[in-house]
């Protein structure tokens, strides 16, 4: 509530003499709303975002960066049509808005329409080729479809950006072990987490493209490391399902 009574305020701001940001001016009062709007969505308060994001329209009218960030919010509450619908006016408007199409095509993932999110994300990574959560959601709606050549150049684009992403190192590791590369899948997987959760991811890699056999060895050598709770139960699941 406090964050979005600032909000209104800024609309109400008086000028400043002294040197600071001028409220009255529409385009940095705009700025500033959107970014407490989007702190908002980060901290949970996606009610209290879509309550701002409607109160600002009705006060001041719209703008590109308030329509994306109350299709954000429309998202975070899991009112997905809405959310499409918006974004969908949004790029006819704006079609060179990256951002746009980029949460168009999470929006359209979380509806099952892969093919409509692909689009959506592709269009997002031509407008902006070196942005890395764009070809790393991309990559993995390419390995989501079994399309694993592309799925492996996206991911590897978005490393070459941003080489720290432990997301995507993860998604190129399932990646490489749906393509039969174990050890370079491994490799990848230590780099995320410690040698238990990398042999128990390289388990489920394992698992997903059929080889129950070497998924059961790499649980075992998870619990070899320590205690793990997500590798018991996947041994168990295993072997009662083949009695």
């Amino acid at each position: 509530m406090i964050l979005l009574l600032a909000l209104l305020a800024f609309a109400d701001a008086p000028l400043r003499e002294e040197p600071g940001p001028d409220w009255r001016d529409k385009e940095t009062r705009n700025a500033a709303q959107v970014q407490v709007i989007d702190t908002m969505i980060n901290s949970g308060l996606t009610t209290e975002a879509l309550t701002a994001v409607t109160a600002i329209r009705a006060k001041e009218g719209s703008s590109p960066a308030l329509d994306l960030v109350g299709a954000r919010a429309l998202h975070a509450n899991g009112m997905l049509e809405e959310s499409e619908l918006q974004l969908e006016k949004l790029v006819r408007r704006h079609p060179r808005n990256g951002g746009a199409w980029a949460l168009l095509g999470l929006v359209r993932s979380d509806r099952q329409d892969v093919e409509g999110a692909t689009k959506a994300l592709t269009n997002a990574v031509r407008i902006n080729p070196e942005n890395p959560a764009w070809l790393n959601n991309l990559g993995y709606l390419y390995f989501s479809t079994g399309d694993l050549e592309r799925a492996g150049l996206m991911l590897r684009r978005a490393l070459r950006v941003d080489p720290a992403s432990e997301r995507t190192r993860n998604n190129l590791a399932f990646v490489l072990a749906a393509q039969d590369k174990d050890s370079d899948a491994l490799e990848l997987f230590r780099s995320t987490g410690d040698e238990a959760d990398a042999r128990y991811n390289l388990g489920v890699a394992c698992e997903r493209r059929g080889d129950v056999a070497a998924a059961l060895n790499q649980y075992q050598a998870a619990l070899s490391q320590r205690q793990h709770a997500a590798a018991t139960a996947a041994i168990q699941r295993l072997t009662q399902g083949s009695r």
